[in-house]
């Protein structure tokens, strides 16, 4: 599981275009749209700050592979509002 995230983060991929971020370099863009995101989960969830990075993954896991919750997450990558 936190394998599986690690590697996430290190084949950072951007929005399709050639960047060293869709070559899978971890760039200053890749770099600063993670830590922005992160940033938000932390602002909207600040008790997520006490968490092992363990718990974290784990919780984010389990809240994004909710079926609820992908289905919102693929509505919103088809452009829905």
């Amino acid at each position: 599981m936190v394998l599986m995230s690690v590697t996430v983060v290190l084949n950072c991929r951007d929005s399709g275009a050639e960047t060293p971020c869709s070559r899978g370099w971890v760039s200053e863009i890749c770099t600063h749209r993670l830590i922005t995101r992160g940033a938000a989960v932390e602002s909207i969830l600040p008790q997520v700050k006490g968490l092992s990075e363990v718990q974290f993954y784990s919780l984010m896991e389990e809240i994004l592979t909710k079926p609820e919750n992908a289905a919102e997450i693929e509505r919103l990558l088809k452009g829905g509002n």
